[in-house]
C-alpha cells in the first residue's frame, strides 16, 4: 500500500470515527490533562446542556457538583499513570439538575503516542437508578408484608384477651375517672386492633366511612398524648372553624393525627399549632367543580427538616430517626390521605432562626362523583 492510499484510509477511518461521535446518543468529551474541555459533542450538548461553544475551553468542573470535585483529581491522576476507569457518579447540567451517570474515561494519546488527556463517554442512568429503587422499596413492602403475617396470630391473641379485661372491668365498681380512662382505654385497643388489620392486609379491605367530627377527634388524640406533651413541655395551641365534618374512617384519621403530632413532639417543638377550617382543593382551576372539604394545619417550631430528607420523607423505610424510626409512620399517613381523596403539603425549614415544619392536609368533604363530560356537537 503505498503513502497516499494509506493516508485516504487513515482519512476515512477518522472520518468515521467522527461519524459516530457526532451520532452516538452518550455524550462523549474529551480535556486536556490540566482538566481543560477540547471537544464536546451534540450527545453532550443534550445530557449537559452547554452547547460546544460554552464548553470547549472551559474546565470540565463546570460539570461536577461541588461535593464530587476530589474525582475529579483522582481521575487526572489515573490518567498520567495511564490508568482506565468506569464508575457511577452523580452530574450537574447547564440548569443545576443533578443526575446519576455512567462514566467511562480512556487515555487519549496524539499521533507520537504521547499522552496528551482523557476521552470521557457520559451516559444518563438516572430511569436505572429509579427502577432499582422502587424495586428495592418492592422487595422491602413483600418482606413486611410476609413479616406482617408472621406475627398476625401473636398479636390478635393478646389484643382479644386485653378486651375481655376491658369487658369484664366494666362490672367493677369504679370511680367517674377511672370509668372514663377504661372508656379510653377501649378505644385504643380498638384502634390498635384496626391497624393490625390494616397492616396485614395493606389497607385492600374495605372500610365504610361516616360522619367525622374533625374538632373531636383532634381532641380525642391530643387526650391521648397528653402525658408525652406534658413531658416534652409542649403547649398545643388549637383554632377550629365550623363545618369541620365530613365523611371518612375516623380511626384512620387518629392514626394520620397521633403520627404527624408525634413527630412534631419528637422534632423538638416546643409549640405546636392546629387550625381546621371549610376549604376546597381547586381542582379544574377552582371553578364550580372544585371539592369543598376540610383543611387541617399543623405547625410546629421544632428543628425542621433537611431539604434532601423533605424530598424522600413519605417513601416507605426511609426516616430520619436513626435511633427508633421505621420509615413507615408518614408512607402510611399518605396512603390513608390519598384512600380518602385528599392531599397533603409540606413546608419546612432549618434555619436557626425561623425553624419548623407545617402540614396541610386537604380532605374532601364526601367522595368524588365522576366528572361529567364536555356534550359533544351534533346529534346522536
Amino acid at each position: 500500500m503505498d503513502i497516499k492510499t494509506a493516508n485516504g484510509a487513515h482519512a476515512e477511518l477518522e472520518a468515521r470515527l467522527a461519524s459516530i461521535v457526532r451520532l452516538s446518543d452518550d455524550a462523549i468529551i474529551s480535556k486536556d490533562l490540566d482538566g481543560i474541555i477540547t471537544s464536546w459533542n451534540p450527545g453532550a450538548e443534550r445530557l449537559f446542556g452547554y452547547s460546544a461553544r460554552e464548553a470547549i475551553g472551559q474546565p470540565i468542573t463546570i460539570i461536577i457538583p461541588d461535593d464530587r470535585l476530589a474525582e475529579e483529581a483522582k481521575i487526572l491522576d489515573d490518567i498520567r499513570h495511564e490508568m482506565m476507569e468506569h464508575f457511577e457518579t452523580v452530574r450537574r447540567s447547564k440548569d443545576g439538575r443533578l443526575f446519576d451517570v455512567s462514566l467511562t474515561i480512556l487515555p487519549l494519546r496524539d499521533h507520537a503516542d504521547k499522552l496528551i488527556g482523557a476521552a470521557k463517554i457520559a451516559r444518563d442512568i438516572t430511569e436505572r437508578k429509579r427502577s432499582e429503587e422502587i424495586l428495592r422499596a418492592s422487595e422491602k413492602l413483600a418482606a413486611a408484608g410476609r413479616m406482617a403475617a408472621a406475627i398476625a396470630h401473636e398479636i390478635n391473641n393478646p389484643l382479644q384477651a386485653m378486651t375481655n379485661l376491658c369487658l369484664l372491668l366494666r362490672h367493677e365498681t369504679m370511680s367517674p375517672a377511672a370509668e372514663r380512662l377504661l372508656d379510653m382505654l377501649a378505644a385504643e385497643l380498638s384502634r390498635v386492633s384496626h391497624i393490625a388489620r390494616q397492616t396485614l392486609t395493606f389497607y385492600s379491605q374495605v372500610n365504610k366511612p361516616s360522619l367525622v367530627h374533625l374538632a373531636k377527634t383532634v381532641d380525642r388524640v391530643l387526650g391521648l398524648l397528653g402525658p408525652t406533651i406534658l413531658l416534652k413541655g409542649a403547649t398545643i395551641e388549637t383554632r377550629y372553624r365550623k363545618s369541620s365534618a365530613l365523611f371518612a374512617v375516623e380511626s384512620e384519621l387518629e392514626q394520620v393525627l397521633s403520627n404527624l403530632l408525634g413527630n412534631s413532639l419528637e422534632a423538638g417543638a416546643t409549640i405546636i399549632k392546629i387550625r381546621i377550617s371549610p376549604s376546597n382543593d381547586g381542582r379544574y382551576g377552582g371553578g364550580k367543580d372544585s371539592r369543598k372539604g376540610v383543611c387541617i394545619v399543623i405547625g410546629d417550631n421544632g428543628t425542621g427538616i433537611a431539604l434532601l430528607s423533605a424530598r424522600k420523607l413519605f417513601e416507605p423505610f426511609f426516616t430520619t430517626k436513626i435511633q427508633k424510626g421505621n420509615g413507615l409512620g408518614l408512607w402510611v399517613t399518605k396512603g390513608i390521605i390519598q384512600k380518602h381523596e385528599g392531599s397533603i403539603r409540606l413546608r419546612t425549614s432549618t434555619d436557626a432562626v425561623r425553624h419548623g415544619t407545617v402540614l396541610s392536609i386537604f380532605l374532601p368533604a364526601t367522595p368524588s362523583a365522576p366528572r361529567p363530560k364536555a356534550s359533544s356537537s351534533g346529534a346522536a
